[in-house]
């Protein structure tokens, strides 16, 4: 199911039938909190976005542009609460949450608002290392290949990065890419930023 649920709370009936028909939750909480102010939303990312992936002026466009209310977005500003319990609540009864975006929708910036995606799935009250899962080992069981991509294990296809701090001790630290290993072949971030 994509794009979590932000009408009312999730409910039993719901919960029984995802599970029974196995389905997974990507509940898009960059696309929402985007919907429901493009300005708040952009600063946001701007002041994540600590290495300057994004060009500024991008992020002062959208922030210029958000000025004037999208139809709805005062609803949708109301909603995220529920979103984001939807989302936990979903996780904690075990069905299977994965991280996504969506970035059809302006301010959905591509990159950065991957990165933010974690960091919003962890105020709606996910761990870190859950979180982790839900954008690796879960995005990948959702597509079935999770026998050769998703974890760091012998015998599976890997481009990891390192980073310079623990993401378990606070996801923000995903942002702190010390080096990215594509194809056995080790870059520094400036590199793989300039192509």
């Amino acid at each position: 199911m994509v794009h979590g649920v932000i009408s009312e709370p999730v409910d039993d009936e719901f919960l029984t039938l995802m599970r029974r028909n196995r389905a997974i939750y990507i509940s898009t909480l960059a696309l929402f909190h985007s919907l429901a102010d493009v300005s708040a939303w952009t600063r946001r990312l701007a002041e994540f976005d600590t290495r300057g992936t994004t060009p500024k002026d991008i992020y002062e466009r959208f922030q210029e542009s958000g000025t004037a209310a999208r139809p709805r977005s005062e609803k949708v500003k109301q909603q995220l609460p529920v979103l984001l319990a939807n989302t936990r609540r979903v996780f904690e009864e075990g069905i299977p949450v994965i991280t996504g975006t969506d970035t059809s929708i302006p301010g959905v910036l591509l990159g950065i608002s991957s990165q933010m995606e974690l960091v919003l799935h962890v105020e709606a009250g996910l761990k870190s290392a859950d979180v982790l899962r839900c954008a690796t080992i879960n995005a990948q069981r959702m597509v079935g290949r999770e026998l050769e991509l998703g974890t760091v294990q012998v015998g599976k296809i890997a481009d990891p990065i390192i980073l310079d701090s623990d993401p378990l001790a606070d996801i923000r630290n995903i942002r702190t890419i010390c080096r990215v290993v594509k194809g056995g072949v080790v870059y520094d971030p400036p590199q793989v930023l300039a192509g």
